[in-house]
């Protein structure tokens, strides 16, 4: 599967060691340095993602740290929420499932200086075949179609090959991670029909 955001195993002292016959506690939330021209910021809540419009003093974001079986449940709440702030706040971000779309998602990512990029796509299947025009437009482009199994239909995501320019996904323990999306009006891209 093609990850949204970077995805970390964090490493804890204390998750590691926590004494002779204890059981490791896991944090209810994990702190973020950012960059203050970034924001805002999308963030793991304790039941689903919430906006950060400034960080706190020292540049710092703080996400919950929340049970996340499958990734890709997390990918398409950040996706969502994403296109819909987007739209709401004309970020330019956002553009029909079409070549044209998908070309305006290119330059808007790339206008801000991100050139090493992957398109997003959904699995393709003998049902849903993958439009002609996307695997021409990867061919003459260079920026190669990644499958990702959490990707709705007639969508496509361009974004940073370079997933630490988007966000990062960190992992405590097998199941209990938080999120942080650091530049997400600039490092998605989101071609999507309705």
């Amino acid at each position: 599967m093609s990850q949204l955001l970077r995805v970390l195993r964090l490493n804890s002292k204390v998750l590691k060691n926590p004494g002779k016959g204890k059981k490791p506690p896991v944090p209810l939330i994990l702190e973020w340095a950012v960059n203050s021209d970034t924001s805002p910021y999308l963030v793991s809540s304790s039941s689903s993602v919430l906006w950060i419009e400034d960080p706190h003093e020292g540049n710092l974001i703080r996400a919950a740290v929340r049970k996340i079986p499958d990734p890709g449940v997390l990918f398409r709440e950040i996706l969502e929420a994403v296109a819909k702030r987007g739209k709401e706040d004309q970020w330019g971000n956002v553009h029909p499932f079409t070549i044209s779309g998908l070309k305006g998602a290119v330059d808007h990512v790339t206008s801000y200086d991100l050139d090493d990029l992957e398109i997003l796509v959904p699995r393709e299947t003998k049902t849903k075949p993958r439009p002609e025009w996307l695997r021409s437009f990867s061919q003459e482009s260079g920026f190669p179609l990644k499958p990702s199994s959490w990707m709705p239909d007639a969508c496509a995501l361009v974004v940073p090959k370079d997933r630490d320019f988007v966000g990062v996904l960190g992992y405590l323990e097998t199941k209990s991670a938080a999120a942080v999306v650091h530049n997400a009006s600039r490092g998605i891209a989101i071609v999507w029909g309705t």
